[in-house]
Formats: structure tokens, C-alpha cells, sequence
């Protein structure tokens, strides 16, 4: 059978873009609609945008994917699902998405809609990948953070298709985790809305608490004078360049190369794309020439310097880095100084002519300046500008201007952007004076003409076997089954497997005896090659002409007109039986509402009704009626309003008694102090308020301890007496991060057996897809952290449905002044507090479990003690019912 050829994913934010996107090479596009997507700032495509775009794609050869990828709220679902039944009508090829209670809903109303699960969903290892494939997930795009080892696995053994970032932005912090922009912004990035925190400047910050839990502050040599008053941007990665391994990741089994940036420009997409396509198809022929017998050397996969500098040119923050393909970079991963475009440098201010706006610049052997290109110096205020005077002093010496601003003389000197550059990547996509396209990526056709005496001519057109078939390799971008599953027949099904072909006949046109000039196969092929202005190219013409007739070129070139148009017309046609999208958005709003109302019921059940035994995609158990909700169950409605008190979960309507959670990051090296203050609150608590005996006792309370599992497993006992030391009567739950991998895998991987003895009692409780079918399957109770993101009706009963009872949901409920994680990070940032712009300080705090770090806001022992009483307060008044103190 033929390997799958990877694809090439290029992002457009509008039809600039995605033309940017196909004509460079792209196999694939993926774009946002008007409403709920992760980049709710950038143009995306209106709703007869989209349909333009999804014509414009599939008549190329090209998918389209939508992103739907944030967390939505009940009243938001019947709107998503009902414009997901819009974007199926269309023809749309695959959504991207991250809400799983979404999912759910999807599979269960337009169960021909292939998804992709979000990188946002932060599968990071393979227990989830394998999860999200029984769930219906066809494609994963796992945590950037992944090694290649760790990608090679996913890709043989998890089942699904792996999509992989290959250039482009990074975030610090493991995607679907960060809630720092919400909290110190005001603005979700798993609502669409990322404010980019981890592009503003901090102070860094030395020193330890004190007595009192303050912090003895003292600024360091991380300030960069120069920059944003002295600030210094410690949380901005570089922006990820894997063009070097594109081997080593086509040969671990990659289905999908992604380009990040639907913010950037058409000609940055278009640039990327065009080298990375050159590079993906450099791979595959020197496979193709290796697998005909040619031995060729993979030595000859060689990066020119010209395409290095043309991406350095485009985009890029202080050079590349590789991400954490090969190990961890540590500090090479940061782009320093500024987290912004940096461009290439070019060489040293030599001197100013003052009063003119004039500089000399002592230029870096084999960089030049142009009249057009935008040059920024690195000093205070960053002056540049595009240049428009232009004069060569010899000696490497070159005069330029307009320059405004305080230039220093032997301050360096970049190009930011290249005129040049930006003119050449226009030409492949921009209309020419006439309005026409120039098309650069030309999908191959061929013409069979049929020419008899008496007859009509007859013009037969169909698409050409993929480049790369021969090979041995079937072109991914061409279909490959997805389309074709979910009843899409109008775009080509891979190498020669399902092509379009079109016959059609001369219109009042009859073949006559020749009289002066016969028809011949060469004069024929020339009328049919000329395929201008449209998305095709002939590659091979064949004739059946009966010697002796005449047929006019007028009538030949009409032919070939009529047979490109009626194939672009059946290309982009959708074939799909439609979908009533009014009826499915009802549909959804009643399903939502009788999950509310179930929910009320479901405050009546005790707190340990989970099914151990796991349902749904995971084996017998309760119905999940199509990936969702069947008849009868419980659930609860509303989570996304549910009340929260400072730095702590909020209430679980599952339970009627009150909960007080402690969430230990590291349980030996708890806060003592703490710990005492929190036991002389349980100690004096009085329960009351609504539901409640306003004499009822502190025994009314429940009291969770949360435990990292590497603490707790073999350990148990200690721990729990531990625990009742510090707190009288508990209940130790231990749990697994939000990311688990590395390390702790390893810990689960060799130690599982033990550990479902040591869990037996407590059930486990855990922040990913990671490991929850395996503790299932072994009769262990799971609870769902708020990694899972639950946050809404849906999730919550999805979850429920598959055995999981959803211990907290998202903390995109929780308040601003949070003591939550801000941030989970592989990247260990060599500080321990830093301070923004508006003097809050942070605390950069290193986990036990695989040495990730956390970013949280820095709070005194004092502040925390009265975050305890605030919150304990709540609880005990019946405002919330549970509370969540990080520990």
C-alpha cells in the first residue's frame, strides 16, 4: 500500500492569505469563521467569504479546515453546532476544535463532520492520543512541547493522524493551560481573545520571603537598558523553524505539517509555505529516487542559505530555535530583548548627518540595503523607517534616509523588511492589471478528443494520477478518504483513485470534410494546451481524429473553455446531503435545556455516583447515544456560571455537603504556617446559610487533600496520617497534572499495578485525556480536574457519560484575584519572581512531578491566610459549595 504523503497546512485570516496559502504550495488551509475560533482578532471569512474559500480551495486541490477551537458556554452551543451545520454544507473538510463536550455534540448532529482536536486539548502523550481516537477524533495536533521520540510514538501507535507545528509562533505555556491573559487582561485565550502576556515586559526579580512571607526584592542583570524602561520579556519564546527536520519528522509518520499565523500577513504565509513546500517535496524525491534503486543519500537534503534568510527576513523574534524536537533549549528558546519582529541584521551606524535624516551605515559583508526595504536600529526608540535615499560611499560604507529618531552611532542596524522580497512573494498571488489571477500551483489535467465525420466533437476532460504516485506515495493533500466518508464527491480521492471526468459536446457544430486544412493531433493539442487564467495545466492530450475532417479553432478553444469551467464547477460543488441547520441549532437548545433540568436532580445524588467501570467509547457502561447523551442519566447544566470564590474552584452541585479542597503542588515542602491557619478555620467552622442548620457543625464539612501521585503512590498511609495531623478527618486524593508526560508517565508506566492498589479507595483524579481510560478499564474511580477545561453542561455530562465525575471544571469561571496557575511551562525560566508593568509580582514555582514550572501570582503568607478566610467564608454560608485553596 502507498505511503500517505504529508501534508502542508499553511493558516489564511482572510482571502488575501489563503490565496497566499494555495498558490505556494499549500495542500491544505485552515481559516476561522465569524464565530468561535481562536483568533477572534484577525479578519477570518465572513459567511459568503467562506463559500468563496471553500470553491477557491477544493478546485485546487486544497482542504479546508475551520477552526472552532475555544471553550463555549451553554448558551453559545445551539449557535456553534447550527454554523458547524453551515460550514458541512459548504463543504468544509474538518474542524479544529478543543471543547469536548462540542464534540460530543457534533458527532452526535452532523456525524459526517470529521474533527481534529485542538492543540489546545494538550494531549501530550500517548494514553490521550488513544483516547481521543475512541472519542472520534480522526486528528490530533499534540502539545508543541513534544521530542521527536515522542512524536514517532504518537504517530505509530495512537491510531490517528498526527498533525505537528513546523513554523511559527510558540507559547510559553502548554496550550489550553494558560488562563494569565484572562486574569491580568481581561481576555481568554481559550475564548479567542489571548491578550499575548508573554510578549509584555517583566522585571525579574531576586530575593526570598521573609518571616512575614514578603519578598526582599532585587532588581538584576536580566534588565535590558534600552527597552521598555529597563523591562526585560522573559516569558517570549522565538518562533519555532523546523525546516531541518522535516525528514526526521516525515519518517516518523507525521500525516500533517502545520504553519502557525493566521494574524500575519499574506506575504509572510505565502513565503513559509513556498519553502517549506520545496523542502517537503525535495524529501520525497530523494525518496523517490532512492526507492527506484538510486541509493541517494539523505546527506543531499541540504537547507539553502537563501531560503534560511528569506524566513529569517519574513518573521522572526532574535533567530529560530527548534522547539523541543531534540531536548530541551533552556534559554535558547527565548527571543531576549524584544518579542517582536527582529529582522536580519545588516550591520553598524557609522555615522549621522545631522539635520538631514541621514546615516551611514557600515554594512555586514554580504548584506545590502535597498531603496524600499524598512530598517529599525537597536537603540532607545528603535528609529528606522522604509528607505527612500540610497547612495554607496564605498568601503562597505552606504548612506541612507528617511531616518527620524535618536540614532547612536554603532548602534546595530536590521532590515526588517525586504522590498524586494515582499514584491517577488506578491507576484504569486496578487491579480494582475487586468484582475486576473496568475495561478502558480496548477492542478494537472488531460483532454481526449473525439472528432468524427458527421458527428459533433466531443471534449473529455479528467484530473491526472498525482505527482508521486509512481513512487510509491499517495498525495495526501488529495482527499485520501475523509471527504469522500463524510459524502463529499466533488474534489479528486487521491492517486488516480475516485478523479473527476467531464464529456461534453460541440454545441450546433457538426465535423465536416476538411477543405484547405485538416484537423491533426498537433494542431488540436495546441488549442487544448492553452489553459491561461484558470487553476489548470494541461499535462497530456490525446486524440481520436478521423483523417480528412475539419474542425474550426474557435470551436476546439470553446470546448476546452466550457470543459475547464464545468470541471471547476464540479470541484467545488458540495455533494453532501445538506444538513438542516435551524433544526440542529433547536435541537441542540433542547438538548442543552434538558441538561439543565436534569441537573437539578442530580444535586439529590451523592458525590460517588460515577460508574468505576467506564461507558461509551471506553466499553460497557452507561449510554452515550452517538459520542453524547442518551436517555435517562443525570448532569449538571449551568457550569459556566457556576460561583467562585478567590482562588479556588467553584461549587459542585453534586454534592450537598460542603467541600473545603486543599491542592498541594508539593506536599513536603507545604506552607506550614498555612496549614495550621487553615485547620483553626475548620476547626471553628459553623455551616450555615442555604440548605443549611445555621447550628450545624464543622462535621458537616468535608475536607479534600489533593496530592501529586508520585507523592502518594506507595506512600498512602503516611500521607493520609499526614494529612489528619494537619487537618483532623480527610479525604487524600491523589492526582495526576495537567501534563503528564516525561517523568511522570515513566512513574505510571512502570509502577500501575501498585498504583491501582494504592488507589483503590481514593480514586484518582485527572487533569488530561492521559491515563484515564487505563485507571478505568482497572476499576479505579477518575475524577476530571479543570485541566479537562470542562466548561460547560455538555462536557460535564460527555464526561459524566464515560465514567469521569468532574471533580472542578475550567478556571476561566474563577475571579481575577485567583491564587490559580496562571501558566504551565516545560521552559525552567532560571528566576523564581517577576513583576509587570502594574506591580503585580508573580512566582515562578517548579513542580515535582517531571520538573515542569508554574507561573501564579505571588501572594504574602498574610494575603493568603485571608484568601482562606474569604473563601472558607463562602462555603460555610452556602454561597459556594465547594472551595479550592492551591497550596
Amino acid at each position: 500500500m502507498p505511503l500517505k504523503k504529508c501534508e502542508l497546512l499553511a493558516p489564511a485570516g482572510g482571502m488575501r492569505e489563503l490565496a497566499a496559502a494555495v498558490e505556494n504550495g499549500a495542500d491544505a488551509v485552515y481559516i476561522g469563521g465569524r464565530l468561535f475560533n481562536a483568533r477572534m482578532n484577525a479578519s477570518n471569512f465572513g459567511d459568503e467569504e467562506m463559500k468563496q474559500a471553500v470553491a477557491y480551495a477544493h478546485a485546487r486541490n486544497v482542504k479546508i479546515y475551520v477552526t472552532m477551537n475555544i471553550l463555549l458556554k451553554d448558551k453559545e452551543l445551539p449557535e456553534a453546532v447550527s454554523y458547524a451545520a453551515d460550514l458541512y454544507n459548504i463543504g468544509v473538510d474538518a474542524l479544529i476544535i478543543q471543547d469536548f463536550g462540542f464534540g460530543a455534540l457534533l458527532r452526535k448532529f452532523l456525524p459526517g463532520m470529521p474533527l481534529h482536536l485542538s492543540t489546545q486539548a494538550t494531549v501530550c502523550n500517548l494514553s490521550a492520543a488513544k483516547t481521543a481516537g475512541r472519542l472520534g477524533y480522526s486528528r490530533i495536533v499534540p502539545a508543541r512541547e513534544l521530542s521527536l521520540p515522542e512524536i514517532r510514538e504518537l504517530c505509530g501507535q495512537s491510531g490517528v493522524e498526527i498533525e505537528v507545528f513546523i513554523h511559527g509562533a510558540l507559547c510559553i505555556c502548554y496550550s489550553g493551560q494558560c488562563h494569565m491573559s484572562r486574569v491580568i487582561g481581561g481576555r481568554s485565550g481559550n475564548r479567542g481573545l489571548c491578550a499575548q502576556p508573554c510578549r509584555l515586559p517583566y522585571e525579574i526579580i531576586t530575593g526570598q520571603k521573609n518571616q512575614s512571607g514578603q519578598i526582599n526584592s532585587q532588581r538584576n542583570s536580566h534588565r535590558n537598558a534600552g527597552h521598555e524602561n529597563g523591562l526585560c520579556y522573559p516569558l517570549s519564546p522565538r518562533d519555532l523553524c523546523t525546516v531541518d527536520f522535516l525528514p526526521q519528522l516525515i519518517e516518523a509518520g507525521t500525516a500533517s505539517f502545520k504553519i502557525e499565523g493566521r494574524m500575519k500577513s499574506a506575504e509572510y504565509v505565502g513565503t513559509v509555505t513556498s519553502v517549506y513546500r520545496k523542502y517537503i517535496d525535495l524529501y520525497y524525491s530523494l525518496k523517490r529516487e532512492n526507492s527506484a534503486g538510486g541509493n541517494t543519500s539523505f546527506n543531499k537534503y541540504i537547507v539553502d542559505d537563501s531560503d534560511r534568510k528569506a524566513l529569517l527576513q519574513i518573521f522572526n523574534r532574535g533567530n529560530f530555535t527548534s522547539g523541543y524536537l531534540k531536548k530541551n533549549p533552556g534559554a535558547a528558546l527565548m527571543s531576549g530583548t524584544l518579542p517582536k519582529h527582529q529582522g536580519v541584521f545588516v550591520g553598524k551606524v557609522a555615522g549621522i548627518s545631522k539635520g538631514k535624516n541621514l546615516i551611514d551605515i557600515a554594512l555586514n559583508p554580504g548584506s545590502d540595503i535597498e531603496l524600499s526595504d524598512g530598517i529599525e536600529i537597536h537603540c532607545e526608540g528603535l528609529p528606522g523607517n522604509v528607505v527612500t535615499y540610497r547612495k554607496e560611499l564605498g568601503n562597505s560604507l552606504l548612506r541612507i534616509g528617511d531616518i527620524r529618531g535618536n540614532v547612536r552611532p554603532g548602534a546595530d542596524v536590521y532590515k526588517i523588511s525586504a522590498g524586494r522580497q515582499l514584491a517577488e512573494i506578491r507576484r504569486t498571488f496578487t491579480p494582475d492589471k487586468d484582475g486576473n489571477l496568475k495561478p502558480h500551483a496548477l492542478c494537472p489535467v488531460h483532454f481526449r478528443l473525439t472528432a468524427e465525420l458527421g458527428k459533433a466533437p466531443e471534449l473529455e476532460i479528467s484530473e491526472c494520477r498525482f505527482e508521486g504516485a509512481a513512487a510509491g506515495f499517495e498525495d495526501r493533500s488529495e482527499g485520501a478518504g475523509q471527504g469522500a466518508a463524510a459524502g463529499f464527491e466533488g474534489r479528486s480521492e487521491g492517486a488516480g483513485q475516485g478523479a473527476i471526468s467531464i464529456k461534453i459536446r460541440a454545441d450546433n457544430y457538426i465535423c465536416e470534410k476538411a477543405v484547405t486544412k485538416e484537423l491533426t493531433e498537433q494542431a488540436a493539442g495546441a488549442a487544448l494546451r492553452k489553459c491561461g487564467g484558470t487553476p489548470y495545466r494541461c499535462e497530456s492530450v490525446s486524440c481520436s481524429i478521423e483523417k480528412g475532417i475539419s474542425v474550426p479553432a474557435s470551436v476546439l478553444n470553446e470546448l476546452r473553455r466550457k470543459a475547464l469551467t464545468l470541471l471547476e464547477e464540479k470541484k467545488s460543488e458540495c455533494t453532501r446531503e445538506k444538513a438542516d441547520s435551524q433544526r440542529i441549532g433547536e435541537s441542540v437548545q433542547l438538548e442543552i435545556a434538558k441538561l439543565a433540568k436534569e441537573a437539578s436532580l442530580s444535586a439529590e445524588c451523592s458525590s460517588n455516583n460515577a460508574s468505576a467501570a467506564g461507558a461509551g467509547a471506553f466499553g460497557p457502561g452507561r449510554s452515550t447515544a452517538a459520542g453524547f447523551c442518551g436517555e435517562g442519566g443525570s448532569a449538571e447544566g449551568g457550569f459556566a456560571s457556576r460561583s467562585t470564590a478567590a482562588g479556588f474552584c467553584g461549587e459542585d452541585k453534586s454534592a450537598e455537603i460542603p467541600a473545603l479542597e486543599l491542592f498541594f503542588y508539593n506536599f513536603q515542602n507545604k506552607n506550614i504556617s498555612l496549614c495550621r491557619h487553615i485547620k483553626s478555620l475548620i476547626d471553628g467552622a459553623s455551616v450555615s446559610g442555604p440548605g443549611h442548620d445555621a447550628a450545624a457543625s464543622k462535621s458537616q464539612l468535608q475536607v479534600r487533600i489533593l496530592i501529586p501521585l508520585t507523592e502518594f503512590a506507595g506512600h498512602e498511609a503516611l500521607v493520609q496520617n499526614e494529612a489528619e495531623k494537619l487537618f483532623g478527618k480527610c479525604a487524600v486524593m491523589p492526582y495526576i497534572t495537567n501534563v503528564s508526560r516525561g517523568p511522570e508517565d515513566n512513574f505510571i508506566a512502570k509502577n500501575f499495578n501498585a498504583i491501582v492498589k494504592s488507589c483503590a479507595e481514593t480514586g484518582i483524579v485527572a487533569g488530561s485525556l492521559s491515563w484515564i481510560k487505563e485507571f478505568l478499564d482497572a476499576g479505579i474511580r477518575v475524577y476530571g480536574d479543570y485541566g479537562l477545561n470542562v466548561f460547560n453542561s455538555a462536557s460535564r455530562y460527555f464526561f459524566e457519560n464515560l465514567g469521569i465525575q468532574i471533580l472542578s471544571g475550567s478556571h476561566e469561571a474563577i475571579e481575577h484575584d485567583a491564587n490559580i496557575p496562571l501558566m504551565i511551562s516545560e521552559h525552567n525560566f532560571g528566576f523564581e519572581f517577576m513583576r509587570d508593568r502594574k506591580n503585580q509580582l508573580y512566582h515562578m514555582e517548579q513542580l515535582p512531578q517531571g520538573g515542569k514550572f508554574i507561573i501564579r501570582k505571588a501572594f504574602t503568607d498574610i494575603q493568603l491566610k485571608e484568601l482562606a478566610n474569604d473563601s472558607l467564608g463562602k462555603v460555610l454560608s452556602g454561597k459556594n459549595h465547594v472551595a479550592r485553596i492551591y497550596m
